[in-house]
């Protein structure tokens, strides 16, 4: 193989692994930037909602209060106009394994609602409920 040849193909070899290091670390950062702007937005929710009517909610898990309806509709507005696909209040029970659904921001009448009171698995486990901790991520 010629030298030209040999140092052509180096040079095409060299921008490829360089165009995949350059793509990898714009996705990590990407990545990274669009984390922590969700996070930015859950806060902004989280800070609209009526504490006091959660409470009453978590209390009765009665999805015919009052309460209810007005977080679920609080809920229901802030996923869509955020275009969030779902957006719900929970609480961890006692086991540390399962969650119990308080508010949805679903409607009601959609196939993908949680009623207050539906349970499921925790679907963090040890290591990322850590990395939520330590990256400051708990509210």
């Amino acid at each position: 193989m010629k030298l030209k040849t040999k140092f052509v193909a180096i040079m095409i070899a060299s921008i490829a692994v360089g165009m995949l290091i350059s793509f990898g670390v714009i996705l990590s950062l990407t990545s990274s930037q669009l984390g922590q702007y969700a996070v930015r937005m859950l806060y902004g929710i989280a800070n609209g909602l009526d504490i006091e009517a959660l409470r009453s909610v978590i209390d009765s898990l009665d999805q015919n209060s009052e309460e209810f309806a007005r977080l679920n509709k609080y809920l229901s507005a802030a996923r869509k106009k955020l275009d969030f696909k779902y957006l719900y209040t929970y609480v961890i029970n006692a086991d540390g394994k399962t969650l119990t659904y308080v508010v949805d921001g679903m409607e009601p009448s959609s196939d993908d609602f949680s009623a207050p009171g539906d349970t499921d698995t925790l679907f963090l486990d040890d290591k990322n409920l850590k990395d939520l901790a330590t990256k400051g991520y708990t509210w």
